[in-house]
């Protein structure tokens, strides 16, 4: 529904103050303290406070796009307004979530299509069992053994990093396999020392139905300025969240996004759209999403990501 959220600094993510935050008009307000440890001044709000029933928990980021909001004309019209800093018109807009220890309730604030800012509250027990991903792709091709071998040992050697283990040294080119090109790794090891951070450089795409359905509007909708804001603001959220949760855990790793584009790949109306779609981008050559691989090397992205509408 509706939101009546009320924070005071989200347009900076400002780390030194508190935070208020008004779910719903009628709702009590929770005021909400930076956590030092993960929260990033202009980049990542990240904060603890209490609601009628327990210990709360926000995540906010700023929106990529800020100071755009839609005017609506008398006869059921729009057009887009931009603050160009003179104070001439533009709200500003944010993403966010919180959620709730003793309930397991997530509430996610971000504006929908039309640039109101909008709640929507899920339960842990909505979100899907992740599963694992399929062995054959669209064309019931076998991945290698050799590719699943090196997914394992890649991440074996993602995880003792992480956890500081070191029992010995990595050759990155052991790491090369036939079946991949020898610049795509699964994780980038910048220091071997334990008090360092790992940096996993993130490149993520994004469909045109997945962007309309993140803004609450229906496929096949007039993609516009505030929609690629909002998916956009989805990806950082999403990021964001990721690295608050490594820094309160003490996981000495972080992800960065390098680069996130529209692609004009259509995902399947069918049962298998998430296979379908993983194949289309891990394959090369083939005409859809071939740019991915090419920006990737542009982008040195350890990791891609698809966002689709399934």
């Amino acid at each position: 529904g509706d939101s009546g959220s009320s924070i005071s600094t989200a347009s900076d993510a400002n780390c030194v103050k508190s935070m208020n935050v008004q779910l719903y008009y009628d709702s009590p307000t929770i005021a909400f303290n930076p956590d030092v440890t993960a929260c990033k001044s202009g980049r990542t709000y990240v904060g603890s406070g209490s609601g009628d029933d327990g210990n709360m928990h926000i995540t906010l980021v700023p929106a990529r796009t800020t100071n755009t909001a839609i005017i609506h004309n008398g006869d059921g019209s729009n057009y887009y307004d931009y603050d160009d800093g003179g104070g001439d018109g533009g709200a500003t807009l944010f993403h966010a979530s919180i959620t709730e220890d003793s309930t397991g309730v997530v509430y996610s604030i971000a504006p929908d299509g039309y640039g109101e800012m909008m709640v929507t509250e899920r339960w842990q027990e909505d979100y899907r069992e992740e599963l694992d991903p399929k062995k054959e792709d669209k064309d019931g091709e076998t991945t290698p053994v050799e590719q699943h071998a090196l997914a394992i040992e890649s991440s074996q050697n993602f995880h003792n990093s992480a956890e500081g283990i070191h029992d010995k040294e990595v050759d990155a080119d052991e790491l090369t396999n036939t079946n991949l090109d020898s610049n795509y790794r699964s994780t980038k090891i910048l220091d071997e020392e334990t008090s360092s951070t790992t940096i996993i450089d993130v490149m993520v795409l994004w469909t045109a139905h997945a962007e309309c359905q993140n803004s609450m509007l229906p496929r096949g909708c007039t993609r516009n300025p505030i929609t690629e804001s909002n998916i956009l603001g989805l990806i950082n959220l999403a990021i964001e969240e990721t690295n608050a949760a490594y820094s309160l855990s003490g996981v000495l790793v972080e992800l960065n996004l390098v680069h996130a584009y529209y692609t004009d790949y259509t995902e399947s109306s069918s049962g298998d759209a998430f296979v379908e779609a993983l194949s289309y981008l891990r394959k090369q050559g083939d005409g859809i999403m071939d740019d991915a691989h090419e920006k990737r090397k542009d982008y040195g992205a350890d990791v891609v990501g698809l966002i689709i509408d399934d």
